[in-house]
C-alpha cells in the first residue's frame, strides 16, 4: 500500500524534470530556425557564387529557362561557371513556383490560381542558401530580376547597350522579403512597336522592372483603328 505513492511521487518527479528539458530544447530549436531564416550569407566569394542553383524534379519549362538566365547572368558578374541541379530546395539558391519545393512548405503563401496575386515572390536567406520563390512563372522570372538587381544588374531602357551587368568579387546577402505589389497591373502605357508581343528587347525590358507584360486590361476611348468607329 506505501508503494503507489511512492511510485507516483517518483513519476511526477520525472516529469517534472523532462517535461521542462523537452520545452526548453523546442524553444531552442526554433529560436534557431528563426534565426536562420533571413540570416545572411556569402553569395560571392572571391569570384565564385558559394551555392548551385536548384530547381525541382518537376520544374517547368518556364522555370527551368529562368533558373539558365540566373545562373548565365551570375556568370557575367563573377566570371565563373554556376551550376544549375535538381533538389527539394532546402539547399542551394532554389529557383521556382512553390509547388516545385513540397519540403519547404510555402504553397499556403501564395494563391497562383488568384489573377490578382500572381506577381507576388519570395527572396529568403536561411543557413544553406536562398529561396527565390514565386507564385507564378512570371513571378519566378520577377525574383531572379529582383536578386540580381540586389547586386547591382540594371536594365535601363530596352536593348543591350542598357543591360547594365556589374562585376562583383564579393557579396554578402541578407534578405527575408516576400514582394507583394501594390498595384494589380503594373505595366507602360504602349502601342505600336512597343507592344512586348511584338519585340523581344520591350518584353526583356519588362521583366527584368518586373513590369507585366501582358495580363493588363487597358481601357481607352475607341478610335477608327479599333473597327468600333
Amino acid at each position: 500500500p506505501d508503494m503507489k505513492p511512492k511510485q507516483s511521487a517518483t513519476v511526477l518527479c520525472l516529469w517534472g524534470w523532462i517535461l521542462p528539458s523537452l520545452l526548453v530544447s523546442a524553444t531552442c530549436d526554433a529560436a534557431e530556425l528563426n534565426e536562420q531564416v533571413g540570416s545572411s550569407i556569402r553569395l560571392i566569394a572571391d569570384n565564385v557564387v558559394q551555392f548551385d542553383i536548384t530547381i525541382g524534379g518537376d520544374a517547368s519549362e518556364e522555370v527551368q529557362g529562368t533558373a539558365a538566365t540566373l545562373a548565365d547572368y551570375l556568370q557575367r558578374i563573377t566570371g565563373n561557371e554556376v551550376n544549375v541541379q535538381t533538389g527539394d530546395g532546402t539547399q542551394g539558391i532554389a529557383v521556382g513556383v512553390a509547388s516545385d519545393f513540397p519540403l519547404l512548405g510555402l504553397e499556403n503563401q501564395f494563391e497562383s490560381t488568384n489573377p490578382f496575386r500572381r506577381s507576388e515572390y519570395l527572396l529568403r536567406t536561411h543557413s544553406d542558401g536562398l529561396q527565390v520563390i514565386g507564385a507564378s512563372t512570371t513571378a519566378v522570372e520577377f525574383a531572379i530580376w529582383d536578386l540580381l538587381f540586389h547586386l547591382g544588374h540594371r536594365q535601363f531602357q530596352p536593348g543591350k547597350n542598357w543591360d547594365i551587368v556589374p562585376q562583383v568579387a564579393n557579396f554578402d546577402l541578407a534578405v527575408n522579403d516576400l514582394k507583394i505589389p501594390d498595384y494589380e497591373c503594373r505595366g507602360i502605357f504602349y502601342q505600336g512597336g512597343w507592344l512586348p508581343s511584338r519585340n523581344p528587347e520591350i518584353s526583356q525590358f519588362f521583366i527584368r522592372n518586373r513590369l507585366q507584360k501582358e495580363g493588363c486590361l487597358l481601357y481607352t476611348s475607341p478610335s477608327p483603328r479599333d473597327g468600333l468607329l
